[in-house]
């Protein structure tokens, strides 16, 4: 479902008075999951006649969370688990209470596949009793982790997520390694890696610099609020490593496109479709279509935290080459 179709939707049930008590918004939680918990928010806050405006103060408030009877619970933990005292403490202890400013309360739960078993059973009662006017939003890209029990109990709405796009200077600095010389032997692979190991490390750097913007850094902090900050910086990072690793795998698909014979129209990279067709000609079909399949194995290690400059070394040197 496209966002705009999911918010006319939930607009219909606001203005029907038929809101559901929960809704699992599943999607990027920094994508569309998380825009649209936003428009939600506003539109219980909001004063305007036709809410929400996304102008006035309490809008501005809703997304800069801010707004007095909203709560948004995350990760907080390196091991990126929601644990119970945050449900017990952040959540279910400040929803239990009147609303401050009169009006509905909401709880967010950003990354809710994260619960542990024990915050999980602690929100279930919560779910199965919601207090009058409380509005709770789960937000996951992974709701199949999810308690079947807490996926029952929420209205669900499936997202279309388009992915992240890696931003410039980035995108292009992969763009040529990948379509510079093709790489011939161990040290040529390794120094590609260099070059796209530096990349992850600026975007690294970027990962922090966008979190400590959003959440400007305390001296003063007790380590668990420093692990909060660590937490983002750490998602922050996968998400743009993410973005990373699909410029790559578009490049090797647009190389097997191409060898097996498809029209430019279908590249993803069509400013570089002479540089494509190329690379193409020097590859066999099944070399073609070992190196997409090994650089979504390269991702998928990645996502099991392997050592990331071991793997692009290795992948480098069977990939570059189409001697995969």
């Amino acid at each position: 479902m496209r966002i705009e179709e999911a918010q006319a939707v939930v607009a219909q049930a606001f203005r029907n008075d038929r809101l559901a008590h929960a809704y699992l918004l599943t999607g990027s939680p920094r994508g569309a999951a998380g825009a649209l918990a936003v428009y939600m928010l506003r539109m219980l806050a909001c004063e305007s006649d036709k809410p929400p405006c996304g102008a006035c103060e309490r809008c501005r408030q809703v997304a800069e969370r801010t707004w007095c009877d909203n709560v948004w619970v995350q990760p907080a933990k390196k091991t990126r688990v929601i644990s119970i005292d945050q449900v017990r403490n952040d959540l279910l202890h400040r929803l239990s209470e009147t609303s401050f400013a009169g009006g509905w309360k909401a709880g967010v739960l950003v990354g809710a596949d994260r619960l542990n078993e024990a915050a999980a059973n602690a929100f279930l009662k919560m779910l199965e009793e919601p207090p009058p006017r409380t509005l709770l939003l789960l937000l996951s890209d992974a709701p199949q982790a999810l308690l079947p029990t807490v996926r029952s109990r929420c209205q669900r709405l499936d997202l279309d997520d388009p992915p992240l796009e890696l931003d410039e200077p980035w995108r292009t600095q992969v763009l040529e390694v990948l379509g510079g010389p093709p790489i011939a032997g161990p040290v040529a692979a390794m120094q590609a890696a260099d070059r796209l190991g530096g990349v992850l490390e600026e975007l690294k750097a970027e990962a922090r610099r966008l979190v400590e913007a959003e959440s400007p850094v305390n001296e003063e902090l007790v380590d668990e609020e420093a692990d909060v900050i660590e937490a983002r910086v750490s998602a922050r990072y996968r998400e743009l490593r993410g973005a990373f690793l699909l410029v790559m795998q578009r490049w090797y698909r647009d190389l097997l496109a191409f060898r097996a014979g498809a029209d430019a129209a279908v590249a993803h990279y069509r400013e570089h479709v002479e540089a494509l067709r190329a690379r193409a000609r020097q590859l066999t079909l099944a070399q073609a279509l070992a190196n997409v399949e090994g650089i979504e194995t390269m991702a998928r290690q990645m996502e099991r935290s392997l050592p990331e400059m071991a793997l692009l070394a290795y992948w480098m040197d069977r990939l570059a080459g189409g001697t995969a």
